[in-house]
């Protein structure tokens, strides 16, 4: 049992959260947050892209940390991608982040999961996912969700490639389609008319 629990937050990635919940009771990382618990994997590796997507059970080491467990809205995409010929390659396999939205929410959106949004809508900034210092992935295994590590610190707003009007019009279609909510009329025609489905076909 830890000594604070905070709530997930609607639409917080589920790998974030885990983060959060180590960083706020003292371990290193999800890794080792998740050996705690009882998670049988080696060398405090985790299933991070396999509980984005649902197929890892991760409900029973909530239980045993004694956090409140909701199936992610991730992992019903990913449902909804088991159809033949359709790729169910729509996450990334490692974090990508808006700096300024980190900063105001303390969490990272389940929507960055996925492949398809690249910018934040609302700070008009590509999102980042490589350390402009070391050129190195950010990494689901780090103590804290406000910097790539102790040494290397996110870059600042006025270093990040802002999005192009073409670029955020995309991602904010991706939004509409990945929630299955009728998309603006500024969505690019290439995608108009689409569902998350027609992703790949």
């Amino acid at each position: 049992m830890l000594l604070i629990r905070p709530n997930r937050h609607f639409d917080e990635c589920i790998v974030s959260y885990l983060i959060r919940i180590s960083e706020q009771n003292g371990f290193h990382h999800i890794g080792h947050l998740l050996q705690h618990a009882g998670l049988p994997w080696k060398n405090f590796r985790i299933p991070t892209h396999q509980m984005i997507t649902g197929e890892y059970d991760i409900e029973p080491y909530f239980s045993k940390l004694g956090l409140d467990y909701t199936y992610p809205r991730t992992a019903d995409t990913f449902n909804s991608s088991q159809f033949p010929h359709f790729t169910t390659k729509i996450f990334v396999k490692t974090p990508k982040i808006c700096p300024e939205c980190l900063g105001e929410m303390g969490y990272s959106s389940d929507l960055w999961s996925h492949i398809a949004y690249t910018a934040c809508i609302k700070h008009k900034l590509l999102l980042v996912d490589t350390s402009p210092k070391t050129g190195k992935r950010l990494s689901w295994y780090r103590s804290s969700l406000n910097e790539f590590s102790e040494s290397d610190p996110f870059p600042p707003v006025k270093s990040i490639p802002k999005a192009s009007t073409a670029t955020l019009a995309f991602t904010r279609a991706m939004v509409y389609l990945i929630e299955g909510r009728d998309p603006p009329k500024s969505t690019p025609s290439a995608i108009r008319g689409c569902t998350v489905l027609c992703w790949g076909v």
